[in-house]
């Protein structure tokens, strides 16, 4: 594994592909706010993270070496952001993420995200310069 600039937030990053990547897991946590869980999670902090943190979402290439490895994950990256811009862009960006779940075309997302995290899995997270 080379280094990766940013090993903490390609952690994140792979973390946010698990999640995408597992459909009974986002029905566990980003359904129904628990006040009782550990740890809170939706599928907010996710999209921010693709959309407005990072340019992941709009230019995944610019970011090999900081938290991508290699063009193989800048494809995976596209494919699960042209499935997520599906789904906005016939719902909008104001559903419930229980909503988001329930259209058809979510399937695409976590298909992408699950075909993506073996990928990223193995070039693991990386180490500091």
């Amino acid at each position: 594994m080379k280094n990766i600039k940013f090993p903490w937030m390609r952690a994140q990053l792979i973390s946010f592909i698990r999640g995408l990547s597992d459909f009974n897991y986002q029905k566990r946590n980003w359904q129904i706010y628990r006040p009782d869980q550990e740890r809170y999670d939706e599928l907010d902090y996710t999209i921010h993270f693709f959309y407005d943190d990072t340019s992941l979402a709009a230019d995944p290439s610019s970011l090999i070496g900081d938290i991508l490895c290699d063009d193989r994950e800048v494809l995976e990256m596209r494919s699960i952001v042209s499935a997520i811009d599906l789904v906005f862009e016939k719902y909008g960006l104001e559903l419930k993420d229980a909503e988001y779940l329930a259209k058809p075309e979510w399937i695409r997302v976590v298909e992408a995200a699950s075909n993506a995290l073996p990928i990223f899995e193995a070039n693991g997270v990386g180490s500091f310069e």
